[in-house]
C-alpha cells in the first residue's frame, strides 16, 4: 500500500521545538551545579597538590641537610606558593582568590618545622568562598584537609 502524506511517520517541527526547548531549560537548571562542583574540585586539586610539594619541599630539606622556605603571596591577583628554590612556583588557578594563615613555613633539616611548636595552616579560598586546608604538624607532617580547620 503506497503511503501518503497522512501516514508517514516522523517528527513535526512544532515537536522538535518542543525537544529543544525542555534540553535547553534542563541545561540551564544544571549548569550552575556543574559550574560550582567544577570551582570545588579545582580547589580540591590546587590543595592537593600544595601538600605535595610541600611534602616535597620537607623531602629537599632533608636530603640537601639545609632549611627550606616555602612562601605564600598573591602576585598579581593570582595566589603562589615557592619552596626555596627547589620546586618551580606554584601559581594557583585565577579561581583561587586567597590564602590565610603563615605567609612563611620552613623545614629544617630533620624535615620538622623550624622555630614553630604548633600546627601551622594555610587555607586556600576559591571565588565561591569555599575553603579547603593544607596543616604542617610540628614534626613536619603534611597534610590536606577539605575543610579550612583540619581536626
Amino acid at each position: 500500500q503506497p503511503l501518503n502524506s497522512s501516514s508517514e511517520a516522523g517528527f513535526s517541527l512544532l515537536e522538535l521545538m518542543i525537544v529543544v526547548a525542555i534540553v535547553g531549560v534542563a541545561v540551564m537548571l544544571a549548569l550552575p551545579d556543574m559550574l560550582r562542583s567544577s570551582a570545588q574540585s579545582r580547589l580540591k586539586q590546587q590543595a592537593q597538590e600544595l601538600r605535595t610539594n610541600m611534602s616535597m619541599a620537607r623531602m629537599s630539606a632533608v636530603n640537601r641537610n639545609t632549611t627550606v622556605t616555602v612562601s605564600m603571596a598573591i602576585v598579581g591577583g593570582v595566589v603562589e606558593a615557592s619552596f626555596g628554590g627547589v620546586l618551580p612556583v606554584q601559581r594557583m588557578h585565577p579561581e583561587i582568590k586567597s590564602f590565610g594563615g603563615p605567609t612563611q613555613i620552613r623545614f629544617n633539616s630533620y624535615g620538622m618545622l623550624a622555630g614553630v611548636a604548633t600546627n601551622q595552616t594555610i587555607t586556600l579560598t576559591n571565588s565561591q568562598g569555599v575553603t579547603q586546608a593544607v596543616q604542617v604538624t610540628p614534626g613536619g607532617k603534611v597534610r590536606w584537609c577539605q575543610t579550612s580547620t583540619c581536626t
